[in-house]
């Protein structure tokens, strides 16, 4: 099931980076991960920094810190970036795996703005 956003097609800018997004005209309400934001949010890339960085978090969210080995630079392995899209998948994200660009991702990744919005994206 889908749900209209109110704010279709505004121009918004990312919370995270500020890079220029437009807000989609449904989100998928099944979404458990990655779902579209109606209006402020981050972009494809700053979810999923702030996604990865709250799961590979010592002391995150989820408990987890289950990746001590984890690195920005491991997002360019194609086979960490399948399981990825795996996770998309399974979560029913509205978010397009083609839509990352993992280099983006990367540079990325030490910005500020980590600030647990994970779930909603422009």
């Amino acid at each position: 099931m889908t749900t209209s956003n109110s704010n279709a097609g505004k121009r918004v800018a990312c919370a995270r980076c500020a890079a220029p997004c437009i807000v989609a005209g449904t989100r998928n309400d099944e979404a458990r991960i990655g779902s579209y934001a109606n209006g402020a949010g981050v972009c494809a890339n700053c979810f999923v920094c702030t996604f990865l960085k709250q799961l590979t978090a010592a002391k995150g969210p989820y408990g987890a810190g289950c990746f001590p080995n984890f690195t920005a630079q491991s997002l360019r392995l194609p086979h960490v970036q399948e399981r990825f899209r795996a996770l998309l998948t399974v979560g029913c994200a509205d978010i397009l795996f083609d839509s990352i660009d993992w280099d983006e991702v990367v540079a990325n990744w030490d910005l500020c703005g980590d600030d647990g919005k994970a779930g909603l994206f422009a």
